[in-house]
Protein backbone atom coordinates (compact mmCIF):
# COMPACT_ATOMS: atom_id res chain seq x y z
CA UNK A 1 0.00 0.00 0.00
CA UNK A 2 1.18 3.48 -0.71
CA UNK A 3 0.69 6.63 1.28
CA UNK A 4 -2.06 8.53 -0.54
CA UNK A 5 -0.64 11.73 -1.96
CA UNK A 6 2.97 10.56 -1.81
CA UNK A 7 4.97 10.93 -5.02
CA UNK A 8 5.38 7.16 -5.44
CA UNK A 9 1.67 6.55 -4.88
CA UNK A 10 0.76 9.21 -7.43
CA UNK A 11 3.12 7.72 -10.02
CA UNK A 12 1.82 4.19 -9.40
CA UNK A 13 -1.79 5.27 -9.88
CA UNK A 14 -1.62 8.13 -12.38
CA UNK A 15 -0.09 6.42 -15.41
CA UNK A 16 -2.40 3.38 -15.43
CA UNK A 17 -5.36 5.67 -14.75
CA UNK A 18 -4.59 7.80 -17.82
CA UNK A 19 -4.55 4.70 -19.98
CA UNK A 20 -7.74 3.39 -18.36
CA UNK A 21 -9.54 6.70 -18.98
CA UNK A 22 -8.44 6.76 -22.62
CA UNK A 23 -9.46 3.17 -23.26
CA UNK A 24 -12.79 3.56 -21.44
CA UNK A 25 -13.57 6.58 -23.62
CA UNK A 26 -12.73 4.56 -26.74
CA UNK A 27 -9.83 6.74 -27.89
CA UNK A 28 -6.55 5.63 -29.42
CA UNK A 29 -3.27 7.12 -28.26
CA UNK A 30 -3.05 8.91 -31.62
CA UNK A 31 -6.47 10.52 -31.17
CA UNK A 32 -5.54 11.90 -27.74
CA UNK A 33 -2.09 12.95 -28.96
CA UNK A 34 -3.75 14.90 -31.78
CA UNK A 35 -6.02 16.68 -29.27
CA UNK A 36 -2.94 17.60 -27.24
CA UNK A 37 -1.05 18.75 -30.37
CA UNK A 38 1.74 16.24 -29.85
CA UNK A 39 3.06 13.02 -31.38
CA UNK A 40 1.65 9.62 -30.48
CA UNK A 41 5.14 8.59 -29.34
CA UNK A 42 5.34 11.57 -26.98
CA UNK A 43 1.89 10.83 -25.62
CA UNK A 44 2.69 7.15 -25.05
CA UNK A 45 5.56 8.21 -22.78
CA UNK A 46 2.98 9.80 -20.49
CA UNK A 47 1.04 6.54 -20.19
CA UNK A 48 4.16 4.49 -19.49
CA UNK A 49 5.57 6.98 -17.00
CA UNK A 50 8.66 7.70 -19.08
CA UNK A 51 7.87 11.43 -19.06
CA UNK A 52 6.42 13.55 -16.30
CA UNK A 53 3.09 15.10 -17.23
CA UNK A 54 3.01 18.91 -17.22
CA UNK A 55 0.24 20.60 -15.26
CA UNK A 56 -1.29 22.03 -18.45
CA UNK A 57 -1.64 18.50 -19.88
CA UNK A 58 -3.22 17.22 -16.64
CA UNK A 59 -5.80 19.98 -16.93
CA UNK A 60 -6.47 19.02 -20.56
CA UNK A 61 -6.93 15.37 -19.51
CA UNK A 62 -9.38 16.55 -16.87
CA UNK A 63 -11.34 18.42 -19.53
CA UNK A 64 -11.23 15.63 -22.13
CA UNK A 65 -12.39 12.94 -19.70
CA UNK A 66 -14.54 15.18 -17.47
CA UNK A 67 -12.81 14.01 -14.30
CA UNK A 68 -10.94 15.85 -11.57
CA UNK A 69 -7.17 16.23 -11.63
CA UNK A 70 -7.20 14.59 -8.18
CA UNK A 71 -8.75 11.51 -9.78
CA UNK A 72 -6.12 11.44 -12.53
CA UNK A 73 -3.36 11.76 -9.92
CA UNK A 74 -4.85 8.96 -7.83
CA UNK A 75 -5.46 11.21 -4.85
CA UNK A 76 -9.19 10.55 -5.15
CA UNK A 77 -11.09 7.50 -6.34
CA UNK A 78 -14.12 9.64 -7.19
CA UNK A 79 -13.84 10.51 -10.88
CA UNK A 80 -16.55 13.15 -11.10
CA UNK A 81 -15.79 16.80 -10.68
CA UNK A 82 -17.78 17.84 -7.64
CA UNK A 83 -19.41 21.25 -7.71
CA UNK A 84 -20.31 22.86 -4.43
CA UNK A 85 -22.33 25.96 -3.82
CA UNK A 86 -21.32 28.03 -0.86
CA UNK A 87 -24.18 29.04 1.31
CA UNK A 88 -24.05 32.70 2.17
CA UNK A 89 -25.71 33.63 5.39
CA UNK A 90 -26.86 37.18 5.85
Amino acid sequence: ACLVGSEMCIRDRMYPRIRELRESAGYSQKQIADRLFMSQTGYSKYETGNHDIPTAILIKFSTIYNVSVDYILGISDVPQIMMYEESISA
